[in-house]
């Protein structure tokens, strides 16, 4: 990762003004669209997890009886 992370900097170091500014905007973008990525995880998780409290059986259980349903 070291190694990533150095051929990373040299080439920024390269960049004129304008190729650093693109660069720019497109780490901002990742760390958005990453961002966004970990506040709907965090969302269903919750969702997720209060649903699976309200039934009163066992998830394994539960996919068993699904699945000896339709064989």
């Amino acid at each position: 990762m070291l190694v990533i992370k150095e051929r990373l900097l040299n080439e920024i170091e390269k960049l004129d003004e304008n190729e650093m500014f693109f660069a720019y905007d497109v780490i901002s973008n990742i760390n958005i669209h990453k961002n966004n990525l970990s506040k709907k995880r965090k969302y269903n998780h919750e969702s997720i997890r209060n649903i699976l409290n309200k039934t009163n059986k066992n998830l394994s259980d539960e996919i068993i009886e699904m699945r000896e349903d339709r064989i």
